[in-house]
């Protein structure tokens, strides 16, 4: 994640090994450190993109090379909001509820699950939208608890309430 610190550790078969770590962003050097005999590597990237880490160990004369397999790093999944366009609707209104989340990994899905007391009356399957809407044919008080996930599996969870009366 961006803003979170990232740890490569190297395990070598003796003591006494110096390592010297680069590391890149997509092909730009980010940051090279000194020979350390540290076998951790931990960097905070400050921007989202595809990280490598390439790592020089030597021993005495001999020296070797290995580049790590590929960091993604992105920004956290967040939801920013969730709202009702009616905190108190009729039977028969439609109401429509919006989420908004940024963040995270390539597509947002977003799971619905609709409540009348305690009673689930509609569960969606994941979806692209990041809208939700129902017509309630009774009264009662409803509660959407919303569910957004992205590519990489992280989890954002929340739920709204709105009242629906006679009219």
């Amino acid at each position: 994640l961006k803003d979170q610190p990232v740890h490569w550790t190297v395990a070598a078969n003796c003591d006494h090994v110096q390592y010297l770590y680069k590391l890149y962003c997509g092909a730009t050097v980010v940051n090279t450190s000194s020979w350390t005999s540290d076998a951790t590597f931990t960097y905070t990237p400050d921007a989202v993109g595809s990280y490598a880490l390439s790592v020089s160990a030597r021993l005495g004369s001999l020296t070797a090379s290995k580049v790590s397999p590929v960091t993604k790093v992105y920004v956290p999944l967040t939801l920013d909001t969730f709202t009702a366009d009616k905190e108190n609707a009729a039977t028969g209104d439609k109401i429509t509820w919006t989420a908004t989340a940024t963040g995270g990994e390539g597509t947002k899905y977003y799971q619905y699950k609709l409540y009348r007391g305690a009673t689930v009356v509609e569960t969606t399957a994941w979806l692209t939208a990041n809208t939700y809407e129902y017509r309630a044919a009774v009264a009662g008080n409803y509660a959407v608890s919303l569910t957004v996930k992205d590519n990489t599996g992280n989890v954002r969870k929340t739920s709204k309430v709105t009242i629906v009366s006679e009219p």
